[in-house]
């Protein structure tokens, strides 16, 4: 072999290497994203039932940082922000704003909600009234 042949295998092998470090890297950042995403959305849906608790307020101010590249997501949840603040006596109201705001954030993680019935979220279970 010549040294032009050597220093070609070397080469190549390190250039292989190093795109593969780099896909790796940009998928797993990807992959990181959308489990957080993903987290925020169970936390907001598995709190649903008490908005005013600790855990349904934290994820609804993590949305603001998971979501920050979804347009759609951040209207909703401005708009659930304000109807919330002004319409605290009217639960419907509130809770189908709260209904968009998931729902523009199931669109984003490309999770299908038509298979969800409105009502059966909105019910949410409450174990504290037994």
């Amino acid at each position: 072999m010549t040294e032009v042949q050597i220093l070609t295998i070397i080469i190549s092998s390190l250039l292989s290497g190093i795109i593969g470090v780099v896909i790796s890297i940009i998928y797993h950042r990807k992959y990181e994203k959308y489990r957080a995403k993903l987290e925020t959305l169970r936390n907001l849906v598995g709190y649903r039932s008490d908005v005013k608790s600790v855990e349904f307020s934290k994820a609804l101010n993590e949305i603001l940082i998971v979501f920050q590249d979804s347009k759609e997501v951040l209207g909703a949840m401005e708009n659930f922000r304000e109807k919330l603040i002004l319409n605290q006596n009217n639960n419907n109201l509130v809770n189908s704003y709260l209904l968009k705001l998931v729902k523009a954030m199931c669109k984003n993680l490309k999770i299908d909600m038509n298979k969800v019935n409105d009502d059966n979220f909105l019910q949410a279970f409450n174990i504290k009234q037994y």
